[in-house]
């Protein structure tokens, strides 16, 4: 039996699960794919590129910390991709249509997103 190395110190038998663990776990994965759906649905793609570009954008937020404020856009970016991604994983007909209109939005972007204020300036 092949055991990867992080698990051999834990032994070779697996911990026994009663299926109130399995059930809470279910329940807990499927609140968490509802809010990320009703994050992403809750407003239009356009909507969204056009909040998040606005958050990126290191000419707003006059009289904030530039540094300060590229890492909070940086750290939007990265929950508002796992969420998205997240969301994207539903099967309902409004994540669908979502999806499809973001979609179709394709390469024209809504608002001047660049590689710069998505992630900053090179180091």
């Amino acid at each position: 039996m092949n055991i990867h190395p992080d698990r051999a110190a834990k032994g070779t038998t697996l911990p026994e699960h009663r299926q109130s663990d399995v059930d809470r776990l279910r329940d807990r994965v499927e609140a968490i794919m509802k809010k990320a759906t009703h994050l992403a649905t809750s407003t239009t793609p356009d909507g969204l590129l056009k909040f998040y570009a606005g958050i990126a954008d290191p000419y707003q937020g006059y009289g904030a910390d530039p540094k300060q404020r590229m890492e909070q856009a940086k750290l939007l970016q990265k929950n508002l991709g796992i969420a998205l991604g997240t969301a994207t994983l539903s099967d309902s007909a409004a994540m669908r249509s979502w999806e499809q209109k973001m979609i179709k939005l394709g390469p024209a972007n809504s608002a001047p997103i660049t590689r710069t204020t998505l992630v900053g300036s090179p180091s």
